[in-house]
C-alpha cells in the first residue's frame, strides 16, 4: 500500500501532474471548505491507492510474480489518480492561503514534464502487435482463429492490442487465443484436444510468436517476420502458418 500511495500521489499527481510546483513550504488548512476538500482528496487518494495495491496483489498472484516485479510491470496504474487533478489543484490553491500563482515554478514543471510527455506519447504509438496483426490478416479466412504465443506477463494485454486491427479488418467470428510457450499448446493445435477453461485451438490457422521466443511447430512454417520497436523491448516477432497455407 505505501508503494501504491507513492505511485498515485508521488509519481502521478505531484510529479506527473506538476502539483509540486504549487508548494510554498507552508500548509494552511483554514476554513471549513479547505478542511472538507483536504479530507475528500485524502480519502480519494487513499481509496485509489488501495485499489492499485489490490490490483497489484491479484495480478501478481495470477502471474506468479514477486511483488516488486508486479509494481514495475503495472506501475502505470497510478494514472488512475489523475482523475483527482481538478480537486487537487483546487486544494493546492486553498493551501497556499491566497498567495499568487507560482508562475516561475509552473514554467519549470512544464519544461521538465514536456520531454517525458513526448516520450510517453511516442511509446504509446509503438506497438509491435499492430504490425503483427496486419501481417496476420493476409493469412486469415472466415472461420479461422489466431493464437498468440507470449509469456504470461502482459500476454492478455498484447492480445487485446491486436483486437482493433483484427476485429475491424479480419473475418467475421475471428477468435483470438493466447498461450505461454511452455503450456503444451502444440497438441491443442495439431490434434484439436481441448482442456477445461482454455478454449478450442482447433481452428487456429495463424500463430503470432512474440519477440524473443524460439517457438516452432511441426508442419508449420514462418510466413512473416518483423522487428518490434526498441521501446517495446525490441526483438523479432514471427507469423507461423500451416505449410499447406504459406
Amino acid at each position: 500500500l505505501p508503494i501504491a500511495v507513492f505511485d498515485v500521489l508521488g509519481l502521478y499527481l505531484l510529479l506527473g501532474a506538476g502539483l509540486w510546483a504549487f508548494g510554498n513550504g507552508e500548509i494552511k488548512i483554514k476554513g471549513a471548505d479547505a478542511q472538507f476538500l483536504f479530507g475528500v482528496v485524502g480519502v480519494l487518494i487513499g481509496a485509489l491507492s488501495a485499489y492499485v495495491a489490490a490490483l497489484w496483489a491479484v495480478e501478481g498472484q495470477a502471474w506468479d510474480l514477486a511483488w516488486w516485479q508486479t509494481t514495475v510491470v503495472l506501475g502505470n496504474n497510478g494514472r488512475h489518480g489523475m482523475v483527482l487533478i481538478p480537486a487537487a489543484v483546487w486544494l493546492a490553491l486553498c493551501l497556499r492561503g491566497g498567495a499568487s500563482l507560482p508562475t516561475e515554478r509552473l514554467h519549470r514543471a512544464f519544461v521538465l514534464l514536456l520531454p517525458l510527455a513526448l516520450l510517453a506519447a511516442a511509446h504509446g504509438q509503438t506497438l509491435w502487435t499492430d504490425d503483427a496483426a496486419e501481417a496476420a490478416l493476409s493469412h486469415l479466412e472466415e472461420g479461422d482463429d489466431v493464437l498468440l504465443i507470449h509469456e504470461p506477463t502482459l500476454a492478455m494485454h498484447w492480445l487485446y492490442s491486436m483486437h482493433p486491427v483484427l476485429s475491424e479488418q479480419g473475418p467475421e467470428g475471428l477468435v483470438g487465443h493466447w498461450r505461454a510457450p511452455d503450456a503444451d499448446w502444440q497438441g491443442e493445435v495439431l490434434t484439436g484436444v481441448t482442456f477445461p477453461d482454455r478454449g478450442d485451438l482447433s481452428q487456429v490457422t495463424v500463430i503470432v510468436v512474440a519477440p524473443g521466443l524460439d517457438v516452432t511447430l511441426d508442419g508449420w512454417s514462418e510466413a512473416e517476420t518483423g522487428e518490434a520497436p526498441w521501446m517495446n523491448g525490441g526483438g523479432t516477432w514471427r507469423i507461423l502458418v500451416p505449410e499447406a497455407n504459406p
